[in-house]
């Protein structure tokens, strides 16, 4: 709930029904007659006469034209559907009707709000979003609202390596999506015969070979390896301030506009080879000093990093990095970033595969189960920490999932015992060259007896030991 004045003390000493609920769609272009021959943006409308926030509403929402709002949060699958409603409204001079045909008004910003009559200040926000389709009727219109989801439907990673930007290029990676990379990608004890992420030959002639294993500013490249087929044990190769010869680190590479990490070779094998490396992913802030110290663990902060800075502001890593957003809640995502450190929680993850945002959230949550997002009222995207124990363990509470339905109510809660879980099998940190996980566990609750067993592919690993 957001709320203004002193709404919340005048909503409880009033009845309800001298409460007013009101819709406001701010059209895209201004279409909407008010009856007077002038067109504007806003359409204001009630189930009575009120007036409030300094605006007058039309009384034409019909008898029962208000739908329920629904809010869920899921325990055993991450998600985050979008909330819908529909108001409808009487039309019988086809005002309205004309209002949306005439003009290109889907997707104009709406609200529904429970207001104090007479008063400008007073109110509380019951849904945020976007007109997103109507229906036409006899003598009515019904209007059906969303969550505007815009920004969580594009494609990432969304910035491709070109032959235009990189003349020198190897033709078989010419459009390969530019990765993105969070957390601590380190073969060091894994015993592997290459390093941890794979890198693309962006420039390639006889004086130079330049690789780059993710667009924007990585926080570290910690080794370098040099392999082909035949190699059984990787070889490492060493940058100047190794005390070596062999290479250089970029962090900041500059081409057509994006901003790319770079391994730079001054002494590169005549024969055609393979080069991984271990790296550190984004930083936040921005990295200045590229010693891995400024890597982003916490598996929360990760998330929110790459919802602010590319689902959100589309970045092509050049810009100053954020993690606020009109788009999140802070105070929640704080909160689970402060559990997520509590509880040693690291995070790591390398992005080459294209998926839409809404898919990597929901994966993210998926790896750490105890985290699920939801759209509130104000059109945020709140995050909750379902459980204080490891993913999956259930201490006993019955508060396991929150449900708001209707305009108006508050969560209440309510427990299935199938969505209980007694064991839960793991495989985690993936190994990204090779596309497999390196790493299982399992993890059982005797006490819970035959309730849900649930199976985990956690892209994410839990915290390093020391």
């Amino acid at each position: 709930m957001s709320f203004a004045g002193e709404y919340a003390a005048i909503a409880g000493a009033m009845p309800s029904n001298d409460l007013a609920v009101v819709c406001e769609i701010y059209l895209n272009y201004p279409t909407y007659d008010r009856g007077d021959g002038q067109l504007v943006y806003a359409l204001l409308v009630s189930d009575k006469a009120v007036k409030a926030r300094f605006s007058s509403y039309d009384p034409c929402v019909i008898k029962g034209g208000w739908s329920g709002v629904r809010q869920t949060i899921e325990l055993r699958a991450a998600g985050l559907s979008g909330l819908s409603t529909s108001v409808t409204v009487a039309d019988p001079d086809n005002r309205v009707r004309n209002a949306l045909i005439n003009s290109n008004n889907r997707n104009s910003p709406a609200q529904i709000i429970r207001v104090v009559p007479g008063s400008d200040d007073d109110y509380d926000t019951r849904f945020t979003g976007l007109l997103d389709s109507w229906e036409f009727q006899t003598n009515q219109v019904k209007l059906n609202l969303k969550t505007d989801e815009r920004n969580l439907r594009a494609n990432f990673p969304a910035w491709t390596y070109l032959r235009s930007e990189w003349f020198h290029m190897d033709p078989a990676f010419e459009g390969k999506y530019a990765p993105h990379i969070y957390g601590k990608h380190d073969s060091d004890t894994l015993e592997l015969k290459h390093g941890m992420v794979p890198t693309v030959p962006v420039w390639r002639d006889t004086t130079s070979n330049w690789f780059s294993p993710n667009i924007s500013f990585a926080s570290y490249i910690k080794d370098v390896y040099v392999s082909d087929s035949s190699t059984t044990v990787k070889q490492a190769w060493t940058a100047p301030g190794a005390g070596g010869n062999d290479y250089e680190k970029v962090y900041g590479s500059l081409a057509g506009g994006k901003v790319f990490t770079m391994i730079e070779f001054l002494n590169f094998p005549s024969t055609d080879k393979v080069v991984t490396a271990d790296v550190y992913g984004y930083g936040e802030p921005r990295p200045s000093i590229f010693n891995g110290s400024e890597a982003i663990t916490n598996p929360v902060v990760q998330l929110r990093h790459f919802l602010v800075n590319y689902a959100f502001n589309r970045s092509r890593g050049y810009i100053s990095y954020g993690l606020t957003s009109p788009l999140l809640d802070s105070v929640s995502w704080d909160a689970a970033a402060t559990f997520a450190d509590n509880h040693g929680l690291e995070g790591s993850r390398f992005m080459d595969e294209q998926k839409t945002a809404m898919a990597w959230l929901v994966e993210w949550c998926d790896s750490f189960p105890m985290f699920r997002p939801f759209w509130n009222t104000d059109g945020q995207i709140e995050m909750r920490t379902l459980t204080a124990e490891w993913p999956g363990y259930w201490p006993g509470s019955p508060e396991l999932i929150r449900r708001e339905d209707t305009i108006g109510t508050v969560f209440r809660y309510n427990t299935d015992p199938m969505d209980i879980t007694g064991k839960i099998s793991i495989q985690y940190l993936r190994d990204s060259v090779d596309h497999k996980f390196l790493r299982t566990l399992d993890i059982e609750d005797p006490s819970t007896g035959e309730l849900q067993d649930t199976s985990l592919a956690m892209f994410w690993a839990p915290s390093r030991q020391s």
